[in-house]
């Protein structure tokens, strides 16, 4: 996992917790989409119009499957996840090729692997930031649930592109028969995070400490103006997300009772 990913993360768990992140958020297969390299006129959008376009398409589809490799000097982990948007919040489903899982449903999170339980017969945690625990441990797994959320919602990264000073756009790839344009952005780390345009994913704090100016992205929409593949990059981490599947019926749903370790 990135490191400024995870410390932004663990900054927000240590607080007790905060505000989902605002931008609408909109997820399980293993065969990403084929990309072929063919020029396209793909209708382009403006910097001004981008946000609110593709957040508002993906909120009408209101579900998505997205494949996720996250590189660092550790090496790339890949994380499959599928999303059910709505306008009151998002719900996720992620499974780590590590072999962790994580799911957030309305405000509780729920998680199992390394460093979260080490409960066979009940191999799941559940955390709701908002609610008291008497468990010392609660902000950290916690934070660890939060953190394995974040692959499932690189979308949201891309309200950033306000705070752009570069953006540009070309005709792109066809994936999977859908002509797409390819934007650059260069996004100014500084002044997203002080606009909260990352919600709690990237915090002000964190930008300072790991010395970051800008956050080089390259998307690639279609002409229905929703994302098809993301790349961009924190410093020397670099993550990159194909998404997949738009509308189509997905559940995410809460651990069996007792599956949990309470």
């Amino acid at each position: 996992m990135p490191l400024v990913v995870a410390a932004a993360m663990m900054s927000a768990a240590a607080c007790g917790g905060s505000d989902e992140a605002k931008p609408p958020a909109v997820g399980q297969s293993s065969t990403p989409p084929t990309t072929v390299a063919t020029a396209t006129t793909a209708t382009a959008l403006s910097q001004t119009d981008f946000v609110s376009k593709v957040q508002a398409a993906m909120l009408a589809k209101s579900t998505f499957h997205s494949v996720t490799t996250m590189t660092d000097e550790d090496g790339p982990l890949t994380y499959t996840s599928d999303v059910k948007v709505a306008s009151g919040g998002t719900d996720v489903s992620v499974v780590s090729s590590d072999g962790s899982s994580a799911r957030r449903i309305g405000g509780t999170f729920y998680g199992k692997g390394d460093g979260i339980t080490d409960t066979p017969a009940k191999p799941w945690k559940a955390w709701n930031p908002k609610a008291a625990s008497k468990d010392p441990m609660a902000p950290l797994t916690g934070a660890l649930m939060k953190i394995l959320t974040v692959p499932a919602l690189t979308h949201e990264f891309l309200a950033g592109t306000a705070y752009a000073t570069k953006f540009s756009s070309a005709a792109g790839p066809t994936v999977d028969g859908v002509p797409t344009t390819a934007y650059t952005i260069t996004i100014d780390a500084a002044k997203a995070a002080a606009g909260k345009a990352f919600g709690e994913y990237l915090t002000p704090d964190v930008v300072a400490e790991e010395k970051l100016k800008v956050i080089p992205v390259t998307v690639l929409v279609g002409d229905d103006s929703l994302p098809r593949k993301l790349d961009f990059t924190f410093g020397t981490s670099t993550i990159s997300t194909l998404y997949t599947k738009f509308g189509d019926p997905v559940t995410v749903a809460a651990p069996a009772t007792a599956q949990i370790d309470a």
